[in-house]
């Protein structure tokens, strides 16, 4: 298991992604959001909301995970969490290393697994029809998600004094 905790884990785990050569073992909760957050802010031409379905669809046919109507890639997760990566990003503006990026979110509520829980509800994020396009959720607006991200974060770029 990869430990995501220096910007070179989190840029070698990206690379490994992106080559399909990233063990499924290793792609967590956490290594998703950590390989986000480094395409988002270190890969200029790539886009989370319209490049990551390939790659993690890659990867899932790497692993021989099928990506289907009940397992692999799900687009309303996908697209949830690249606009949360990109309000992280924004929210530290190149003030921070990927990794201290990725500390924030995971010590964060935005950083739970189950986040998506609280804009949907189960019924809804789990359907087919969540996994294979986007659903608005039928819980909570995603206007919220910079809410949560300004209140998530804000302890935590007032209490640290690393830089880049």
């Amino acid at each position: 298991m990869a430990i995501l905790n220096t910007d070179a884990a989190i840029r070698d785990l990206t690379e490994r992604l992106l080559q399909q050569q990233l063990p499924k073992a290793e792609w967590t909760h956490e290594a998703h959001l950590a390989a986000a957050i480094c395409l988002h802010t270190e890969y200029a031409d790539f886009d989370l909301k319209s490049d990551m379905k390939a790659v993690i669809c890659a990867h899932n046919e790497s692993v021989h995970t099928p990506n289907s109507e009940t397992e692999g890639y799900h687009h309303t997760i996908t697209l949830f969490y690249s606009n949360l990566v990109e309000d992280v990003c924004a929210h530290f503006s190149g003030k921070y290393s990927i990794s201290k990026v990725l500390e924030a979110v995971m010590i964060s509520t935005i950083g739970d697994k189950k986040y998506t829980l609280g804009f949907y509800s189960e019924e809804l994020l789990f359907s087919v029809l969540a996994r294979k396009q986007w659903v608005e959720p039928d819980l909570k607006s995603l206007d919220f998600i910079g809410e949560d991200v300004e209140r998530s974060l804000s302890k935590f770029s007032n209490n640290r004094s690393e830089m880049i």
